[in-house]
């Protein structure tokens, strides 16, 4: 990844909130000329045969040219490219987001050479940066994320706004750099087209036609990926030299020796668009699909399988109480998704069944096996200070290589963030309301989650019920606050500022023409005061409920501790490098209670059977903070006779 990095030093937001809001009132009175320090953008002027208003889903083709005052030629460029229009909801927007496809690879802007980008339009944001500055968040915190720049747009002459020049979020070796299967596809093609040239099948005017035919059709199909058969018939093959020649076997032409399994190599991405197609969809109905390769035009069958067996197991890990997959135990699925009531504020009516599913493979495998542990951390945290209506709904990535565990990113899609989604204004033009959502968890908001059964079954939520998650969560926020995120709030509040120019004349061109959310109707001015507002309240109260572990555990509400088990204080001193916890069983389960299991730093379980209602556990010391975090965490809970936990 190109890890762009800002270089501001503000380090105080609430003193960086104050002055934005002091320059607002002075803004309000100048005129665009007046910023002599607003930063100059690179420049995109496309030329096409059809218009701005008729660019549909079809990719058309345009003339581009991209310039930029600081940069060398080798990042930009001036030639043929197509685009077509992108999106979900934002597409239907007066202001179009765009898919562009350069004729060849280019580094624009340094940021890595492809052909595949997009033109993300910003339509309701009206600072057009919380796309930009939340994925560079997400970047600092260390998860993966595309680089992009602010451009501006000109369309057969004609200004059209202020645009985000982002890379195409796609597995490549300067996007996410996993195994690529199409490159696979790729190199096995060329061998074949090369041979078959030599033998004279075709001829070199044929070669490029070749080449691209049979590279279609090997990414049509991927069954010769995984098959030990390899015997594969080509399309082009026939077409163009007859059927003699289509019947081929590829290991002819290729060494599948050092070629995987099909364990990974796979960019997965969750959103309610693809709910009725989505190839990897899991038993409590989270809509995820492989979205490179790309499953809408291509099959890999035993890739599918792989990830689909993988993901479920560990949806059931997250699910269960200790946070384990086990063969054994019962596994269910949604047979119902209920209905959300406005009026009682959740739903009701979800309804479960048993599912008849079996992953040995994975038995005895904790969450923290199957998945990234770290990226899930900071995709929490960027969930939560972002207070996206998207997060983990739409366009949620994530992602696994070869023989890894699944990892959380690239970071995506976040124009809905920090009350964008929610604005409720008075006729005086100020935010109405107490910021009731900038005062409530991201994770836990069952209005956020009103649209969609699966979001009360998304993966934050039910990890937050694991106090050993919770924890490492309360010390990443505190290694990272002072040193990324105040800096990230003020340089976010300081951008507005220099950019203001540019987004009052993008304001002027689109703001009647929003329609969807996001402040319409309102004046930049305005828009931006609340936004540096609601940031400046959310940071405030996730400060509060970050006080200490006990204080985050209790505030997000998910983990209920037992009145019939406590602890006796640890004892370190007792035994020299191990650590003395006793633990008594009281109430109405103390007879029916034969052992404690002590689960230590998530993945460590230790059964001790009880005498006289206690059990003690000298616990070596090497167990404890052997991981990125500096706080333990040691979870018990009471068993019977037959090893199952008492709920």
């Amino acid at each position: 990844m190109d890890n762009y990095r800002y270089n501001r030093t503000l380090k105080n937001l609430h003193t960086a909130l104050i002055l934005s809001l002091l320059f607002i009132c002075i803004m309000i009175s100048r005129t665009e000329e007046a910023y002599a320090d607003a930063p100059v953008l690179p420049v995109i002027r496309i030329t096409s045969e059809t218009s701005y208003k008729k660019v549909k889903k079809d990719y058309v083709e345009i003339r581009m040219e991209l310039t930029s005052p600081d940069q060398t030629a080798d990042t930009l460029y001036n030639g043929t490219a197509y685009i077509h229009v992108r999106g979900n909801s934002t597409s239907s927007l007066a202001k179009k987001p765009f898919r562009l496809k350069l004729e060849s690879k280019a580094d624009l802007l340094g940021m890595g050479a492809s052909k595949h980008w997009v033109l993300l339009a910003n339509a309701i944001d009206l600072t057009n940066i919380r796309n930009l500055s939340l994925q560079e968040l997400a970047g600092r915190l260390g998860l993966d994320y595309m680089s992009s720049s602010l451009v501006e747009l000109h369309y057969n002459g004609e200004f059209k706004g202020i645009y985000q020049l982002c890379e195409h979020v796609r597995i490549g070796k300067t996007r996410v750099n996993i195994f690529d299967w199409s490159d696979l596809a790729e190199d096995v093609a060329d061998s074949v087209t090369d041979a078959f040239l030599a033998k004279g099948i075709f001829t070199n005017e044929q070669k490029n036609e070749v080449r691209e035919g049979i590279r279609s059709d090997l990414k049509r199909d991927y069954s010769w990926a995984s098959d030990s058969d390899k015997t594969f018939y080509l399309t082009t093959v026939r077409n163009l030299a007859g059927s003699d020649h289509w019947k081929v076997d590829l290991s002819d032409y290729y060494d599948f020796s050092k070629v995987p399994k099909p364990t990974g190599g796979a960019l997965i991405e969750m959103d309610f668009y693809h709910n009725g197609s989505a190839n990897l969809k899991t038993a409590y109905r989270l809509p995820l699909y492989i979205t490179s390769p790309d499953y809408s035009e291509s099959t890999f069958t035993a890739l599918e399988n792989n990830l689909s067996e993988y993901i479920q197991a560990m949806e059931y890990a997250m699910h269960s109480t200790d946070f384990f997959y086990r063969n054994s135990d019962a596994h269910y699925r949604t047979t119902d998704e209920g209905h959300y009531s406005h009026n009682r504020g959740k739903r009701t009516g979800t309804a479960y069944s048993i599912n008849d599913f079996s992953a040995p493979a994975y038995d005895g495998w904790h969450y923290t096996d199957f998945v990234d542990i770290e990226s899930v951390i900071n995709n929490m945290l960027v969930c939560e200070i972002s207070d996206n209506w998207d997060c983990m709904k739409n366009s949620f990535f994530m992602y696994k290589d070869i023989d890894s565990k699944m990892v959380f990113g690239p970071a995506w899609d976040f124009d809905w963030a920090w009350g964008n989604s929610m604005y409720n204004i008075d006729t005086a033009g100020l935010w109405n309301g107490s910021f009731t959502h900038a005062l409530k968890w991201q994770t836990t908001n069952d209005y956020y989650a009103n649209e969609q059964y699966y979001q009360t079954q998304q993966f934050n939520r039910l990890l937050i019920r694991d106090p050993y998650f919770v924890v490492r969560l309360y010390a990443r926020y505190h290694e990272v606050r002072e040193s990324i995120i105040l800096p990230f709030a003020g340089e976010y509040a300081s951008m507005c500022d220099s950019l203001s120019d540019y987004n009052i004349r993008n304001y002027k061109l689109w703001a009647r023409t929003d329609s969807s959310g996001g402040g319409a109707g309102y004046t930049y001015e305005v828009h931006l005061a609340n936004t540096l507002n609601f940031i400046d309240q959310r940071m405030k109260w996730l400060d509060a409920q970050f006080t200490d572990p006990e204080t985050l555990i209790d505030s997000l509400g998910y983990y209920v501790a037992s009145e019939c088990l406590s602890a006796e204080q640890p004892d370190p001193v007792t035994s020299p490098g191990q650590l003395l916890i006793t633990v008594n069983v009281t109430g109405d389960i103390a007879a029916e209670t034969a052992a404690v299991s002590f689960q230590i730093n998530g993945s460590t379980v230790i059964t001790v059977p009880t005498e006289d209602n206690t059990a003690t556990l000298s616990i070596p010391t090497d167990l404890l903070s052997a991981d990125a975090c500096s706080l333990s965490t040691i979870v018990f809970r009471a068993v019977t006779s037959n090893g199952k936990y008492i709920e």
